[in-house]
């Protein structure tokens, strides 16, 4: 239509975009176009606009006397819709309890404001062991939970006589079953990531693909990397590896990471990479296209 009418239906730079994440696969250099547009100010009349909306926490206190323990290092994920009438369910499971990795899995009831305990052991129901920093990721298709990863505490003795320590286990929830299903005993045997934590998972549940991205490698030989981009076929069960893994870790570097999973639909696929700041500045403080340009007397922050 834009070629026959000569009317450009869509602004150059996000065609640019377009085309470096779906066609080219190059992110970093969608990094740089990125840091380009704002270092010149594209997104300063949207971030600087008033909204209605504003921030406000509030401190759910549920009504019944169960509830998890304190803990960090969980994870959580939303069911926006578990019964069809538009009640949420929110699952939580593991995490650090300051002293050992959990294996307790709940939901929170969000039409009640209530906890209910789905497992104490998830490990004896046939799911993942206790384990923390690890993540996941929600089908609201087919109401299924993945999960991958896990911290490991790499000086504890037992690891050196048990190599399988440092497998890397993958896991599915059937919510419907209410049932476990070891999708994988360690998934870097079959082309995808090592044993990881503090990366970041997203499901496209119209293609039935998870995208697994960054975190640190746990590995016995050396500190370990930043893991690299890998996607997992549901249906196949197959893993393809997208971009490799970094180089080892280096002290005073720092990985880019965050708290949340997403679940995504083929259009909002492209979302993922305006997420993503590599931890290594690809300017040095400036764009390369403006580097000998005077800085601008405003913030570009």
């Amino acid at each position: 239509l834009e070629k026959e009418s000569g009317v450009s239906l869509q602004h150059p730079i996000l065609s640019k975009i377009f085309n470096l994440i779906m066609v080219d696969k190059d992110f970093e250099a969608c990094d740089k176009l990125l840091e380009l547009c704002r270092y010149k100010g594209y997104f300063d009349e949207f971030s600087n606009r008033k909204s209605n909306y504003s921030i406000r926490w509030r401190r759910l206190f549920p009504k019944n006397d169960t509830e998890p323990s304190g803990r960090g290092g969980h994870q959580m994920c939303i069911d926006p819709d578990h019964d069809g009438k538009g009640n949420a369910r929110i699952y939580l499971i593991g995490g650090w309890s300051g002293f050992h990795d959990l294996s307790d899995f709940w939901f929170y009831d969000v039409n009640t404001s209530s906890w209910n305990l789905i497992s104490a052991n998830t490990e004896i129901d046939g799911g993942p062991c206790g384990r923390s920093c690890h993540k996941l990721c929600f089908d609201s298709v087919h109401k299924r939970i993945y999960l991958l990863g896990k911290f490991y505490e790499k000086e504890d003795p037992s690891s050196r006589s048990d190599p399988t320590q440092y497998y890397s286990d993958f896991f599915v929830y059937d919510i419907a079953s209410s049932s476990w299903t070891k999708l994988s005993s360690n998934t870097a045997e079959e082309g995808g990531p090592l044993l990881l934590y503090d990366h970041q998972m997203s499901i496209d549940m119209d293609d039935e693909v998870i995208y697994v991205f960054g975190g640190r490698t746990v590995v016995p030989s050396f500190m370990g990397a930043y893991s690299g981009l890998y996607r997992y076929h549901v249906p196949s069960k197959t893993w393809t590896r997208l971009i490799p893994d970094d180089a080892p870790y280096q002290p005073g570097a720092s990985s880019s990471s965050s708290s949340s999973s997403s679940s995504a639909s083929r259009s909002a696929i492209p979302s993922y990479s305006f997420l993503h700041r590599s931890r290594h500045s690809p300017y040095d403080g400036q764009p390369a296209e403006v580097a000998s340009s005077p800085k601008p007397d405003k913030s570009t922050s």
